[in-house]
């Protein structure tokens, strides 16, 4: 682990300025969007549409990084080739499936939207068009993704999404100005750009280990026996993965034939902080994915047993304060940043952000059990979310209106964490108490003082439309997750060794 620590500190430092960036283009850019708000809407359902691709690869992408990163430890270049090209075909095959699909509906745009004018209409077919032909640069962006990833060097290709996001985030003045709302011309320019970081990520990949999406495309082909060799854990992860669709991504289009595009608009701002919180959960965890594999690669559970003690402790904080502080101060956070007629949002919004506070949990033990190939309990897993989603959904719309969607999600998600624990317990040899007394019950005094703070402060807090205040309302929240973290350093030793151990590598570095 040592030696890959320091490739963790990059890949933070990088992930770290992408969220920054991230965080600055949706003050920036979506106070822009949502200008229109029924245009908005519609732009909200479009761009959810293109997190399918994170699961399109039918799960031979997150097999082919699990063997890849142990053929790569191994040495074994050629059949890392192979497994990444294997993985690559499949996905491609799904992703023209979905380019002809989203092509269809742009010319039947009644099975996405009710009550649309004929603008608005206009506007949906030429997004979804768009969409669809911008579909092949995912190819390249999952493929380069796996070989960075393999390597532990995702910080490369972070560079780049940087540079691509600050040219996204000034072009939003290009194309929202007074008296001027081109959401059409926007989406399509930030494709160009992503086209340019693919190229120049490609290029750097090429030159530093001999191997680019470029170099793979040869291997990207059906291969008989690279299939059997994955089949078992990919589609124990397929399933998964239609499960995680069924129950997590059908959402705002569900809404959206059983409302309006005002409703889904409401919607979509707890559904855009949940998918910034999202991606930072993706950053701080997906480094750990290839570490397990690489330690079951080289058969040595015990450096896995403490690595994956060490990421619950370490990073427990950095996932539950500033959810907890984002979810105490959503209304004035969400009135400052796009105005009071968003008010009623932020009950959802609070349940759907709550939903990743047992992230801590959640995302290692994920990937444990993916690593370890505990396919019965994937099966169960995905037959379990999406029954409970969708039947509290059923059961309670018609009552609680579209607020329902987030409070389940909240529910399953918690449910979950209660299963993960009691994985965690297992694998780790520990009993529940002595799980909570090393893990969880650390973390009380800061989560006490931070709701206390917070909820003393919130009633203090601008609620008005504004740069400065919404720049009042972040730091409030900022101040309460460094208390928290103040805190925890002392009330958790695995959490503060951790951190003078970094601090002493970084002294003998200097």
């Amino acid at each position: 682990m040592k030696r890959y620590t320091g490739n963790y500190l990059r890949i933070y430092f990088w992930q770290t300025l992408s969220i920054l960036l991230n965080l600055g283009s949706l003050f920036i850019v979506l106070p822009h969007l949502t200008g229109n708000k029924a245009l908005y809407g519609i732009y909200s359902v479009c761009i959810a549409a293109t997190i399918f691709f994170s699961y399109m690869d039918l799960g031979f992408i997150n097999a082919g990084v699990k063997y890849g990163a142990e053929y790569y430890i191994k040495g074994d270049v050629e059949n890392e080739k192979k497994t990444i090209g294997f993985s690559m075909a499949i996905f491609v095959t799904l992703v023209l499936l979905f380019c002809l699909g989203i092509s269809y509906l742009a010319f039947h745009q009644e099975m996405l939207f009710n009550h649309l004018t004929d603008g608005e209409a206009s506007v949906a077919r030429k997004l979804l068009l768009i969409l669809a032909g911008s579909s092949i640069l995912v190819v390249a962006q999952r493929c380069l993704q796996m070989i960075y990833s393999i390597r532990v060097e995702d910080y490369y290709f972070q560079m780049f999404l940087i540079a691509s996001s600050l040219m996204k985030i000034a072009a939003v003045f290009v194309f929202f100005k007074a008296g001027h709302y081109d959401i059409v011309g926007y989406f399509l320019c930030i494709q160009v750009l992503t086209l340019l970081c693919l190229a120049c990520a490609d290029f750097l990949s090429y030159r530093k280990y001999g191997i680019s999406f470029v170099r793979i495309l040869p291997y990207i082909r059906f291969s008989r026996e690279v299939y059997n060799r994955m089949k078992g854990l990919a589609f124990g992860t397929l399933f998964l993965t239609i499960s995680w669709v069924l129950y997590y991504e059908l959402d705002p289009y569900v809404l959206a034939r059983l409302s309006d595009p005002g409703t889904v608009a409401l919607y979509s701002v707890g559904l855009t902080l949940l998918s910034f919180f999202r991606s930072i959960l993706g950053a701080l965890f997906n480094p750990f994915n290839v570490r397990f594999n690489h330690m079951l690669g080289m058969g040595d559970e015990q450096s896995l047993k403490g690595l994956y003690g060490t990421v619950i402790s370490v990073l427990l904080p950095l996932v539950v304060f500033p959810i907890l502080s984002a979810c105490i101060l959503a209304k004035p956070f969400i009135e400052c940043w796009i105005g009071p007629e968003y008010s009623a949002s932020v009950p959802a919004a609070r349940f759907l952000m709550s939903s990743n506070l047992w992230g801590f949990i959640a995302y290692p033990t994920g990937i444990l059990l993916v690593a370890r190939k505990e396919m019965r309990l994937m099966y169960v897993i995905g037959v379990v979310q999406p029954v409970m989603y969708w039947t509290g959904i059923a059961l309670f719309y018609r009552f609680v209106g579209f607020n329902i969607f987030a409070i389940c999600t909240f529910m399953v998600f918690t449910n979950m964490a209660i299963f993960y624990t009691r994985y965690s317990e297992r694998f780790l040899g520990m009993s529940f108490t002595t799980f909570a007394r090393k893990y969880l019950l650390p973390a009380l005094p800061s989560i006490v003082l931070m709701t206390l703070l917070l909820l003393w402060a919130e009633p203090h807090l601008p609620t008005a439309k504004g740069v400065a205040n919404l720049l009042a309302v972040i730091a409030t929240g900022a101040c309460g997750v460094i208390c928290g973290l103040i805190v925890y350093y002392f009330s958790c030793p695995e959490f503060s060794g951790y951190i003078r151990s970094l601090i002493r590598g970084f002294i003998k570095i200097k």
